[in-house]
């Protein structure tokens, strides 16, 4: 005989027991219905759960359809490490109606050498023209030696050296003052001269790329009637060494001036080089006393000297793009 599992039944007391006498009645359990099965019967819950699974396997069916195209290249479909076996069965497969189609990452990090994006997109930095000046980067950049050359030769050698100012504990200071091209006098160009504009500081040293972050600030920063602060820090140095400096940056700034001088009108310009122990504490205290509408720097200063430096003011960040290198072919 197979064994019946038995059924458990809980006893109720009838209405007779409260007055007294009757008997118990007996429910099994197997009559009470369940929490899941109150208020509904087991037809209707099975013809809306198979109602529900066919819409939802409908609307499945039509988004697996639809975004099909768009998730070949995933781990959804594939595992990534097929792509990188030789000979495998996804690359076979795919091989022969998928030969010219690339995914969007492979376009994207898949490339040998920059200078091909940059030659699609036409994109030359040393070719573009700065608001200030009238030729482009390269041009500028190309005239600067000789032009400073022939600025040393007629113009400075006949100029009296700067005056160097003492400091305490040994340091010293040495400031010179050079001003743009003026309006002339008389009607709406008297009118602009007399217009207050803005101040900035540069600080930066006698590098390649400051004397970049130099030539940004003019043809890009400045405006006119603008007054702008070069200031130069180093550890201590004779005087002499503070007159070459700004010997150096005078003639850098007179060449940028003659760059810049159809464009802006009476500028100011203050070369300071200064010998000084700190000088993240003397960039603050200049900011301070001056307060110009921002502080420009540039990338190499910013990662040396400058780091970890909390500036109260906004930042102009310079960098210089490096020399592109040609590409080369197998043969080369």
């Amino acid at each position: 005989m197979e064994s019946m599992e038995p059924k458990r039944s809980i006893l109720l007391p009838s209405k007779a027991d409260n007055g007294g006498g009757g008997e118990n009645i007996r429910i099994l359990e197997s009559e009470v219905p369940s929490r899941g099965e109150r208020g509904r019967t087991r037809e209707k819950r099975g013809t809306v759960s198979s109602g529900t699974s066919r819409t939802r396997s409908r609307t499945a069916s039509r988004l697996r359809g639809g975004m099909q195209e768009y998730l070949k290249w995933t781990v959804l479909n594939h595992d990534p490490s097929e792509r990188l076996s030789v000979g495998s069965g996804y690359g076979e497969s795919n091989s022969s109606d998928e030969e010219g189609d690339v995914s969007d990452e492979e376009q994207v990090s898949d490339v040998e050498n920059e200078l091909d994006i940059d030659a699609a997109l036409g994109y030359d930095l040393g070719a573009r023209v700065l608001p200030n000046f009238v030729s482009s980067l390269w041009e500028v950049l190309q005239a600067e030696k000789p032009w400073i050359a022939k600025y040393h030769a007629e113009i400075e050698s006949k100029s009296e050296p700067v005056q160097v100012d003492d400091l305490a504990n040994g340091y010293a200071r040495a400031i010179q003052v050079m001003h743009g091209p003026k309006t002339s006098k008389g009607g709406d160009s008297e009118k602009a001269g007399s217009t207050k504009g803005s101040s900035y500081v540069l600080y930066l040293d006698l590098t390649t790329e400051s004397f970049y972050a130099l030539l940004y600030v003019f043809g890009a920063v400045l405006n006119s009637n603008d007054t702008l602060y070069v200031l130069h820090v180093s550890p201590k140095v004779p005087h002499e060494g503070l007159q070459s400096n700004v010997s150096r940056l005078k003639a850098q700034v007179a060449y940028l001036l003659d760059a810049s001088a159809a464009i802006l009108d009476s500028i100011s310009i203050v070369v300071v080089s200064v010998s000084h122990p700190y000088p993240k504490h003397l960039l603050n205290e200049t900011v301070l006393a001056v307060q110009p509408m921002a502080l420009c720097v540039p990338l190499s200063l910013l990662l040396s000297s400058l780091q970890n430096y909390v500036c109260p003011i906004p930042t102009v960040v310079i960098r210089r793009k490096l020399k592109r290198s040609k590409k080369k072919g197998f043969s080369e």
